[in-house]
């Protein structure tokens, strides 16, 4: 796994998280390939070479919820936007495909989202935790991946 884009880090997600986050991520994935398949250096015959990326590392401020249409609820809404104290919702994107090392041609494509833990406002700094889930998640979908038709 690699970051595609890179990332550049921001005042709410740092440099160690981003490293941190790539860290664990491919600790988990290779922890879950190898335990399906036996994990080589080189590729070579009967062989499948993984390319994944992590593109997107995100916090964005969380969406109106229903109750908050009422016009009171809206103003009060408006105002935590502006102040830096709404809610911020956490998300990570992946990109991945599997390569047959014979024919060089693409078997499988996944582009996936996955939303972790909410941090309190803005000025909440990132952390791996936050997003440990997603993660771990994505690492069992991937152990547990039957590519057999049903």
């Amino acid at each position: 796994m690699v970051y595609y884009p890179a990332p550049k880090p921001t005042g709410q997600i740092s440099q160690k998280v981003l490293d941190g986050l790539l860290n664990y991520t491919n600790d988990k994935l290779k922890t879950a390939a190898a335990s399906r398949k036996p994990l080589v250096a080189t590729p070579g015959p009967r062989s499948v070479i993984f390319r994944g990326a992590i593109t997107a590392v995100d916090s964005s401020k969380e969406g109106l919820q229903f109750y908050e249409v009422l016009p009171i609820a809206l103003v009060v809404a408006g105002t935590q936007v502006a102040t830096g104290h709404r809610t911020m919702d956490t998300s990570l994107f992946f990109e991945g495909e599997l390569i047959d090392a014979a024919t060089q041609k693409t078997v499988v494509k996944v582009v996936r989202k996955g939303e972790g833990k909410d941090l309190s406002n803005e000025k909440t700094p990132l952390t791996v935790d936050n997003l440990k889930q997603v993660i771990d998640d994505m690492a069992t979908d991937a152990r547990m991946f039957d590519p057999a038709p049903k």
